[in-house]
């Protein structure tokens, strides 16, 4: 019934990103997902970001019969067209005695979710999001974590096969997640098939542990200066455990480098909290400005001291470069010079000045300047590089975009991050 209404406004097409709904199967298992172990029922209200027509909200209305729902679209074309469909649809709905004349008739909101302040009071959410760009990924994951009433979300996208999903999830800033299912689903009309994800926040335990862990390492610690990767999978003796789940000590197995962070005049458990604040705020930027951050990285993991860099050798840790190398070539060319840099670097030098490593010596970059932050920079550190982070930050447009996808205010600059 719902795809003659979809097929009399002419499809579900627009004019923004991919269209497709799920089977009527595939729907009702990952709402059913939802009810068994996520506690989704009459009481529920459901976000669908990404809504298109609202067509998971219709059926989630039907069956489990969940108090209300509303969605979330960028596309006006799709607004339009879903406005229609959903009162159609209940209209043909309560004609059928399928609903009663009392429903609330969902309502899709145009707008990026970037744009958004909060989805309360929705407790559970849905998004099938194959396609859609990391930023809004974020800006979806800070709105569910922010969120006092969400408590369960499911995603729909291509298998994660190279990762676990609750660290994905986690990484794009939902905070710390359990897994409740994953199976897979197939898409109406063209069969393609995708996997969905169901997750539920962690609960009060897990997170009174996460706690417990924090305070523990706090009182371990001889001093308060931490050393805090930029990004990669914790894989160190002793990592330390942060509020939200993540780890401050991260191995140069997934990253090329490690950024020094010093916290001065602090205690063990400020410099615990100041280290937390410090990579949420510095993973959220590089979620932003990935290929202006990723200049930066290389640079820096080419003249870092040994020490910091956690690698086993010179050479492993240039093959992690050339891997960042890698990433940047998908960034607009005018952003991806590091990468000539590093291979100047590389390059023999008589004096042995231009080898990984070699003449090595603490300076402060003038972007942290005053803000607590050392970074191990080489004697051939590329200056255009640096200069690249200090006049993306000089035009002005970082506070704001930094601002939309945290939901902080204020100035804020690269690597400022003293609390």
């Amino acid at each position: 019934m719902l795809l003659l209404v979809q097929n009399k406004l002419g499809g579900g097409e627009g004019i923004e990103g991919l269209y497709g709904s799920l089977t009527r199967t595939g729907m009702q298992k990952v709402l059913h997902s939802l009810a068994k172990s996520c506690g989704l029922d009459q009481t529920s209200r459901l976000v669908d970001v990404g809504a298109g027509l609202g067509r998971p909200l219709m059926h989630a209305l039907i069956s489990p019969g969940v108090a209300s729902g509303f969605g979330i679209e960028i596309d006006q074309i799709k607004c339009s067209k879903a406005d229609a469909f959903l009162r159609q649809s209940a209209a043909a709905l309560f004609t059928r005695g399928l609903v009663g004349k009392d429903l609330a008739v969902p309502e899709v909101q145009c707008s990026a979710i970037e744009k958004i302040r909060s989805l309360d009071p929705a407790t559970h959410a849905y998004s099938f999001w194959e396609g859609v760009p990391i930023d809004a990924k974020c800006a979806f994951g800070c709105l569910f974590a922010a969120s006092k009433t969400l408590k369960a979300v499911a995603v729909v996208q291509r298998a994660m096969r190279q990762a676990q999903p609750a660290e994905v999830m986690e990484e794009l800033g939902f905070g710390l997640l359990h897994l409740v299912a994953s199976f897979p689903v197939s898409m109406s009309g063209s069969g393609r098939s995708f996997t969905a994800y169901v997750f539920s926040k962690a609960d009060r335990a897990q997170r009174a542990q996460q706690a417990a862990l924090a305070e523990a390492s706090a009182a371990q610690l001889v001093s308060p200066q931490l050393l805090i990767a930029q990004r990669g999978i914790a894989e160190s003796p002793s990592p330390i455990p942060t509020p939200d789940g993540a780890t401050a000590s991260r191995s140069c197995a997934e990253s090329a480098c490690t950024v020094s962070v010093y916290v001065s005049n602090a205690t063990e458990e400020e410099a615990v909290k100041n280290a937390s604040k410090a990579m949420t705020q510095r993973m959220a930027w590089h979620s932003t400005h990935k290929c202006s951050i990723l200049e930066s990285i290389v640079a820096e993991a080419v003249g870092a001291e040994r020490s910091s860099a956690q690698c086993q050798s010179d050479a492993d840790c240039m093959a992690e470069v050339d891997s960042e190398c890698q990433d940047m070539l998908r960034c607009q060319p005018a952003e991806s010079n590091a990468c000539e840099e590093v291979q100047h670097m590389r390059a023999p030098s008589k004096k042995g000045k231009g080898s990984p490593g070699a003449g090595v010596k603490k300076q402060t970059s003038p972007v942290g300047k005053g803000s607590g932050v050392s970074l191990g920079l080489g004697g051939r550190f590329p200056l255009r590089v640096r200069k690249n982070v200090e006049q993306l930050h000089a035009k002005g447009d970082l506070n704001g975009k930094f601002a939309q996808s945290s939901g902080t205010t204020g100035p804020w600059k690269p690597f400022d991050v003293t609390v």
